[in-house]
């Protein structure tokens, strides 16, 4: 069932070209439809996007009240993952799945249901189709209930009958499942000196690949063998998932310590966007990327390419910060959106590859004023960029969303109706949807709500 929205349906782009940092010049944009769509469950949150060829998924977090009734053995959650296991009277969280085909969704599925599932706005869990068919799914579970003893872990799941049951692969360092030789569930199993987050999955080879922060305590902090020791304790790993997950590599000791990451696949393999955090606070956007020919930061079945900026804005932040950027790839075009406060100044902006990342234009700045980041971006079917973010303004919503080119062009950033900023909680995310884009987010509220939108250019 697809909702028209009334007020501000149909809505023209008109945009410019960047002439200055945040300055553009008049031209002409095509005409742009939003419309408000029915989403694949009415409540939950935190929806995540995925594209793989023409197939688009999205998951999402749902809570289960709290019951008496433990979860029912025969929930197709898993098959031999802990998700069977009988709990306590505790409430739970789903992580359910739909895909989005020819303007429907297939009813959701669940791929896990446990009551000790890490839930955060920004480190949400994430799902991707190998190439062998099969599909791979992730999410944060937290080990212990009091400090010090707690820690978070990132669990696997893998499916090979397109979701009805999960076989539990284990933790994303070795601990537990067919990583490292027992149950994912076990906490003796996983070292408690390990912290992973901002998990993100992209296909890779016969398989998929893994990347992730890993904040490290006591003995095991450190930069790696011979290296200097990160100011957060935090870098950033990689992993290939098959039928097993092989051993971790390490990309970056300087992560940041609590910023999303985001990767793709291209011709060249697979690159992850993430925040660095330098030795005297930086707050840059980095690339990592595997380059068959380079020496690079360690190797699995290829090397890795030393980390890249993808451009040096200056922000300077003693504290933790929660954006992370955005990334999209079209063939070896590749586009990254981030926010950054360089200068005591918040801005959205983006900026362009056409060589798998080996080189990036100067960004452009996509907000028109007061924004709070947020940020996610996707090509749409024309091979144009386009960027969604959450602005500090209720004025007609709150959620934004501007499309910008190679060549500097901007379209006139709009917002989409019906968002205001009261009620937006967790990230936008976007993905196009053969010739539309959709666009999902989560209404606050008891419950929470996902929403979903087509935009039509």
């Amino acid at each position: 069932m697809k909702i028209a929205i009334a007020a501000g349906a149909m809505l023209l782009f008109a945009g410019g070209r960047q002439t200055a940092w945040g300055q553009s010049a008049p031209v002409q944009s095509p005409a742009v439809k939003i419309q408000e769509i029915a989403p694949p469950a009415e409540s939950g949150m935190f929806p995540s996007l995925t594209t793989v060829g023409d197939e688009l998924l999205v998951s999402w977090i749902a809570r289960v009240p709290r019951s008496a009734e433990p979860p029912a053995a025969s929930s197709p959650a898993t098959t031999s993952s802990p998700a069977t296991r009988p709990a306590r009277p505790l409430a739970t969280t789903r992580i359910q799945f739909s895909r989005f085909a020819n303007g429907q969704w297939t009813s959701p599925q669940t791929i896990v249901e446990r009551s000790d599932i890490y839930v955060n706005a920004t480190d949400v869990p994430g799902l991707t189709r190998s190439a062998d068919g099969a599909l791979v799914a992730v999410w944060i579970q937290q080990i212990g209930v009091r400090p010090p003893k707690v820690h978070r872990t990132a669990m696997v799941v893998r499916s090979t009958d397109d979701g009805k049951t999960w076989q539990d692969i284990g933790s994303l360092d070795g601990g537990g499942g067919g990583g490292g030789g027992g149950s994912g569930s076990d906490a003796s199993a996983i070292s408690s000196e390990r912290n992973h987050g901002f998990v993100s999955l992209v296909s890779d080879g016969d398989g998929a690949r893994a990347f992730w922060t890993q904040t490290q305590t006591g003995a095991a902090a450190g930069g790696g063998e011979g290296g200097p020791p990160a100011p957060s304790a935090a870098a950033l790993w990689t992993a290939h998932i098959a039928q097993s997950i092989s051993e971790p590599v390490l990309l970056d000791s300087w992560a940041s310590e609590c910023s999303p990451t985001s990767a793709v696949a291209t011709p060249s393999g697979p690159i992850v966007a993430y925040r660095q955090h330098s030795e005297h606070d930086g707050r840059d956007v980095f690339i990592a990327r595997r380059v068959a020919s380079a020496g690079g930061v360690g190797a699995d079945s290829a090397s890795w390419a030393a980390p890249k900026s993808v451009y040096s804005d200056g922000w300077i932040n003693p504290l933790c910060s929660a954006h992370g950027p955005a990334a999209a790839a079209n063939g070896q075009q590749l586009v990254i959106a981030w926010y950054t406060e360089a200068d005591k100044r918040p801005r959205i902006v983006g900026a362009h590859s056409t060589d798998g990342g080996a080189t990036f234009s100067k960004p452009v700045r996509l907000d028109v004023e007061q924004p709070l980041g947020r940020v996610d971006v996707a090509f749409d079917h024309t091979g144009v960029a386009l960027a969604c973010w959450v602005a500090n303004n209720d004025a007609g919503g709150s959620l934004r969303l501007r499309r910008f080119q190679v060549d500097g062009v901007l379209s006139e950033s709009i917002a989409v109706p019906r968002t205001p900023r009261r009620i937006m909680v967790g990230n936008p995310t976007i993905a196009p949807a053969g010739t539309q884009m959709l666009l999902m987010w989560t209404e606050d509220g008891k419950p929470t709500k996902l929403r979903a939108a087509l935009v039509t250019f």
